[in-house]
């Protein structure tokens, strides 16, 4: 069965996860950022996770809420931490060291897989996808990866303090 469903995948697929796992993997070393590449993946990554749950599901009140309850949680939760150690800001280049982390590509990996096993789960009609929960808690999932990555941003962007 999984040799069946990979083999019906798309080519693209194949190419977007090696895309994803090469910029997680760059993700691991510690960088210098500016304050618009630090909010681009959380932007994007909302974008699209949004994008995954209308696409799968709808415009539909429940699994959009479901998505804003697991976006809004995590980063609320994460935002509140401290940057991790070894991040930095420097108010005269105003640009931030972000420590090197295997947690990015672990979040991007969940992403990817959640986004794939929703697709294969559909589009062979599991018994998954006629779950009645099964929408919201994908939705929930969804929002809880994308509100990960935003909970990471917002605790580098309070290392900025105000002049």
């Amino acid at each position: 069965m999984i040799s069946q469903i990979l083999a019906n995948t798309p080519k693209w697929v194949f190419v977007l996860f090696f895309v994803l796992l090469a910029l997680g993997l760059s993700q691991m070393r510690t960088q210098i950022k500016s304050r618009k590449r630090v909010l681009i993946l959380p932007f994007v990554l909302l974008i699209l996770s949004l994008a995954g749950v209308t696409s799968a599901f709808g415009i539909s009140a429940m699994p959009i809420a479901a998505w804003v309850v697991g976006y809004i949680a995590l980063a609320g939760l994460m935002g509140k931490g401290l940057a991790a150690t070894g991040s930095s800001y420097d108010s005269i280049t105003k640009k931030f060291t972000v420590a090197g982390s295997p947690i990015p590509l672990i979040l991007m990996m969940g992403i990817f897989f959640l986004k794939y096993f929703v697709g294969a789960s559909m589009a062979m009609k599991t018994g998954f996808a006629a779950d009645v929960s099964f929408p919201i808690i994908i939705s929930l999932l969804y929002g809880v990866f994308s509100g990960a990555f935003a909970g990471r941003a917002l605790r580098l962007l309070k290392l900025v303090k105000p002049v």
